[in-house]
């Protein structure tokens, strides 16, 4: 007996042997570049994709990263990139492609960028932006053959937060460092004046001696303070300038007068005559005058006159702290505002670097300015201005 013919199931068979074969031959123009758009069924409708619009959304995906991504031709040419790569060069994006990758990369780094191009790889570089200032970046490659044609793809990741973040632990261990040592110094010598003057038969001229060392310490050590809490203050936004009517000469000669305490090489001389009251934070105006003329003493190992001198100007004072010591090249001059900066590391000359940044802080809360005039080995004026 013959089974029983099922008339439906043929139907489905050769429909089943249709779809295959269209689906092989959508595949195999796809493969060969024939097609330029696909009909896909989402359930409730079908929809067309075009190569143009998956284009679209690739470079979509591209302009939403965070990186800088290019593709490049072997020689650097660049083919494409985002708008993230182009800000990172200072350059309009439409400038930028058809541009060579070359060039925006340090001199020093291109033989790097080459090894990279030509095998999958990576590396740290710098970006030379076109105002000239550099970008640290972490650029990977992948080399790809498309249509029988080599292209590079290329990721910039901008190190400049992460590197910031380094400097920033690496001079927080630095900063940690030197007023660990320029705190025990003082203290070192408060504690050896204390533990000898309550020893048994010590002359009593020398008891006064070891009291002068120990009060010339604390204020040392004060001050050090000092200039920490203003700079953490100003860091902050919690430097509040409290303002009354001030003589700059009486300030000025308060400071001299406590300075020239601490050094007999040199002599502390104040020259104002004629200026005008004005309005200001008395405090933090000594602060200021103690910061320059301490850093006039430190850096005037030779001796000589320190003068403090000032003059009104206009709707301004300006006062200058003069010296006769070491002097400063237009390098060393640059770097005077920088946290921690000492220009000379001799032992003898002591402090943490914070003194002139605290004068800048403060003088800028004033509304004012702070510039230095020096040359090496002539000496060094520091002027800086309080508005009347």
């Amino acid at each position: 007996m013959r089974p029983k013919k099922e008339p439906g199931k043929n139907g489905e068979i050769e429909d089943l042997k249709r779809r295959l074969a269209e689906a092989e031959e959508t595949l195999r123009a796809i493969q060969q570049g024939e097609v330029d758009a696909l009909v896909v069924n989402t359930g409730k409708e079908e929809q067309v994709f075009t190569l143009q619009g998956a284009d679209l959304a690739y470079r979509i995906v591209m302009e939403q990263m965070n990186e800088g991504v290019m593709t490049l031709s072997i020689d650097g040419i660049i083919l494409y990139c985002n708008r993230q790569f182009a800000d990172l060069t200072h350059i309009r994006l439409e400038k930028v492609i058809s541009s060579n990758i070359f060039n925006y990369i340090e001199p020093q780094a291109q033989d790097t960028l080459r090894r990279i191009m030509e095998q999958n790889g990576h590396s740290e570089m710098a970006l030379v932006a076109a105002d000239s200032s550099t970008v640290p970046v972490y650029l990977s490659t992948t080399r790809l053959a498309i249509n029988e044609m080599t292209i590079i793809c290329a990721v910039v990741t901008d190190l400049t937060e992460l590197k910031m973040k380094d400097q920033i632990i690496s001079l927080k261990d630095e900063f940690i460092g030197m007023v660990s040592h320029e705190l025990r110094t003082p203290l070192t010598v408060i504690m050896g004046a204390i533990y000898t003057v309550m020893a048994p038969r010590v002359p009593k001229a020398d008891k006064r001696k070891l009291l002068k060392d120990a009060l010339a310490s604390t204020e040392e050590l004060t001050n050090i303070v000092e200039n920490l809490l203003e700079l953490s203050r100003a860091q902050s936004n919690r430097l509040d300038i409290i303002r009354e009517v001030i003589d700059m000469r009486q300030a000025a000669g308060e400071v001299v007068r406590k300075l020239s305490k601490r050094t007999d090489k040199r002599r502390l001389i104040v020259e104002m005559t004629g200026l005008p009251k004005l309005t200001a934070d008395l405090l933090r105006i000594k602060r200021i005058l103690y910061n320059l003329a301490e850093n006039a003493i430190k850096y005037s190992p030779g001796g000589g006159d320190i003068t403090v001198f000032a003059r009104a100007a206009h709707d301004e004072i300006v006062v200058g702290i003069r010296d006769h010591g070491m002097g400063m090249s237009p390098q060393e001059q640059a770097k005077l505002f920088r946290p921690f900066e000492r220009l000379n590391r001799s032992p003898e000359i002591k402090g943490i670097g914070l003194g002139l940044l605290v004068a800048e802080r403060l003088v800028q809360a004033h509304g004012g300015r702070i510039w230095v005039e020096s040359a090496p080995g002539k000496g060094s004026t520091f002027y800086f201005t309080v508005p009347l």
